[in-house]
């Protein structure tokens, strides 16, 4: 499961490693951590690429907020 696959990478030092059961949930856990200057790599089968696409457009609506 996911759950266990985390608990595997966490217990190889990884200990900010999260879990997020759905899209929405992981977009907003990741504004929530995500810093300036951060990198974000995102692995996976199926349709999670979705996913770098969803949060890129989150960062630049942020981004303009923050500017305007």
């Amino acid at each position: 499961t996911a759950e266990a696959l985390l608990d595997g990478i966490k217990k190889h030092g990884h200990r900010h490693a999260h879990f997020e059961p759905t899209f929405d949930k992981l977009l907003e856990k990741a504004m929530d951590i995500l810093a300036s200057g951060d990198v974000v790599l995102s692995l996976g089968a199926g349709n999670i690429w979705q996913i770098s696409e969803r949060l890129l457009a989150k960062i630049n609506d942020n981004t303009t907020e923050i500017i305007s």
